[in-house]
């Protein structure tokens, strides 16, 4: 039973190791791919899926920030929107309500200046949908006589 397990965590940690050096592979391919794109959309999609190899960390917000920069550099709104929606994801799945509501407020911004508003929209939809859940969460009140 014992060599079992053993058996078992010996072969779950060459996998997650496997897994980890894939990944590792992946992103040293981009970045190559990355400093020597040039300067247009096809630089963006890079920066976008090196940031998408660390979501939930904050090397994704690295990563994000520089597509930000860029896509505004660049002047493409769609990426620019892309990277303020990403950052809205990233503090939502984080609990952290004041940054989403900042990261918000910028997304109007560029939603309103643009008239572009196909990730505002999307981002709206996900404020919504917690409003509802913690408005619909089950509380604990109970009635004293």
């Amino acid at each position: 039973m014992i060599k079992r397990l053993i058996i078992a965590l010996a072969l779950g940690t060459g996998i997650l190791f496997t897994a980890n050096a894939q990944n590792s592979a992946v992103k040293d391919s981009l970045l190559r791919i990355y400093v020597t794109a040039p300067h247009d959309s096809t630089r963006l999609d890079v920066l976008h899926d090196i940031a998408r190899l660390d979501q939930q960390t904050p090397v994704f917000l690295y990563y994000e920030n520089k597509l930000l920069k860029e896509a505004t550099e660049q002047n493409n709104l769609r990426y620019q929107s892309l990277a303020t929606y990403e950052h809205i994801i990233y503090f939502f799945n984080k609990l952290d309500l004041k940054r989403v509501t900042q990261w918000m407020n910028r997304m109007e911004v560029l939603a309103e200046k643009h008239n572009y508003y196909n990730d505002y929209f999307k981002a709206k939809k996900l404020q919504i949908q917690r409003k509802q859940e913690v408005y619909n969460q089950p509380t604990d009140r109970t009635c004293h006589p």
